[in-house]
């Protein structure tokens, strides 16, 4: 019985050892990247650090995971072999929700993470912010902790969780010094004073008047939209005298 069982030892250290030694022998040919809609897959590759002929089972994951984050617009990356041949990344990307005009163009996502000028194939069709001081500090690769930038960022991605359409009506959202809200349209750059506060409720009353009045009567006609006076609209229109009041009820209906 100890024969047998000494037997059998010998033979699964033998197979083990036969399986180490034809995993070393295992190359990394292919590399797959997923997930990627901004950063493209070859640089994302590059990145790796894998080089030619690399053997699959000595590649170091959590190195090629950090050396993948180095790259800014990439929140987070998993690394896995793929036998026998590939190393599969899939990749999850920060995306731009506002611009900064700051010693050239930066980009913030829903977070205030601030991301550098970045030619790529996608286009960055996002609204600038303004109004924050000159001197203020804003660093690729660090978080804006400014409350104006933020709570620009809040309205914007509040407006693009209402409607796509409605975040992309604004080209710009300006603080100013006593800390209120003026966004511009992006068509025609109508002036729409949104002051603070109601954010959801604003921009839901914003979105009612723009589809049936302002889309109508054309954007280029109007002058001016005020958003500061609870569940009421004032607009002013460049061929009108008096300013147009609309009352809204609950639930934001005309």
């Amino acid at each position: 019985m100890a024969i047998a069982f000494g037997i059998l030892a010998l033979a699964i250290s033998a197979s083990l050892w036969g399986t180490a030694e034809w995993r070393g022998t295992l190359s990394v040919r292919r590399v797959f990247v997923e997930g990627n809609r901004i950063v493209p897959a070859n640089e994302i590759v590059l990145l790796t650090g894998i080089t030619d002929g690399a053997k699959l089972y000595t590649v170091d994951l959590n190195q090629v995971r950090e050396n993948i984050l180095k790259q800014l617009y990439v929140s987070s990356a998993v690394v896995e072999r793929e036998f026998p041949d590939a190393i599969r990344i899939s990749v999850e990307e920060r995306q731009p929700l506002a611009a900064v005009s700051h010693g050239g163009t930066l980009f913030l996502d829903e977070e205030g993470f601030v991301l550098p000028h970045y030619q790529s194939n996608t286009v960055f069709d996002v609204p600038f912010v303004t109004g924050f001081p000159e001197s203020l500090t804003i660093t690729p690769g660090q978080s804006s902790t400014d409350p104006s930038i933020l709570y620009a960022l809040d309205i914007l991605k509040k407006a693009k969780g209402l409607d796509a359409e409605l975040y992309h009506l604004v080209s710009e959202v300006h603080v100013n010094e006593s800390g209120d809200v003026i966004l511009y349209s992006s068509d025609a750059g109508v002036t729409i004073v949104f002051g603070r506060e109601n954010e959801l409720q604003k921009l839901g009353m914003l979105r009612a008047f723009w589809n049936k009045f302002v889309l109508q009567r054309g954007a280029d006609r109007l002058q001016i939209v005020d958003l500061r006076y609870g569940d009421q609209i004032i607009a002013r229109w460049k061929d009108s005298s008096t300013d147009h009041r609309i009352a809204f009820q609950k639930g934001i209906d005309l």
